[in-house]
């Protein structure tokens, strides 16, 4: 996973792009954009409205080539700002945005492909219910948080333990 912005530039050559610009700017990007914007009902993931960004969450080689699409996720402008810039307009670093995602989200954890997942209390990756190391770090996950989803919503997640999904009000499964 790319750590830095920095990071994420120095990947952009190997993919064929001088700069982020152009990346944004090719037939590559708007595949994965619609794909993603298409995947999320051009819903934004943290408040409902409708999407028109679609945000890396990470900027690792795969995410980028749109080999693999769980890292990003679809936003309205308003939330990619609260997401993307601190209160007084400060750029936020590549960790603390998507810390600040995460925070944002409405019900924990968004679903991304349908199963459980963990957070590795290290880097805050998300990683499949039974995984024994997290992707991202490649620590042990240990102190997992398990989620699961709400039988009512179906879009909300709820912490193992508790019987009641935070939006909805329903018994979680």
């Amino acid at each position: 996973m790319q750590h830095t912005y920095t990071a994420r530039n120095a990947l952009l050559p190997r993919l064929g792009f001088p700069t982020y610009a152009d990346y944004l700017n090719s037939e590559l990007w708007a595949e994965i954009r619609d794909a993603i914007l298409d995947r999320d009902g051009r819903r934004c993931r943290l408040c409902n409205k409708q999407a028109h960004i679609v945000h890396h969450i990470d900027y690792a080689e795969q995410t980028m080539r749109g080999e693999t699409l769980d890292a990003l996720v679809s936003l309205c402008h308003s939330c990619h700002y609260d997401v993307e810039f601190t209160k007084d307009e400060k750029k936020r670093s590549l960790p603390q945005a998507r810390l600040t995602y995460f925070k944002l989200c409405k019900s924990g954890i968004p679903k991304q492909d349908g199963y459980v997942r963990v957070v590795c209390t290290s880097c805050n990756n998300t990683a499949p219910k039974n995984s024994k190391l997290c992707g991202a770090c490649k620590r042990k996950l240990k102190n997992k948080s398990k989620l699961k989803v709400c039988s009512q919503c179906n879009k909300n997640w709820a912490k193992a333990k508790s019987t009641m999904c935070r939006t909805c009000k329903k018994v979680a499964k």
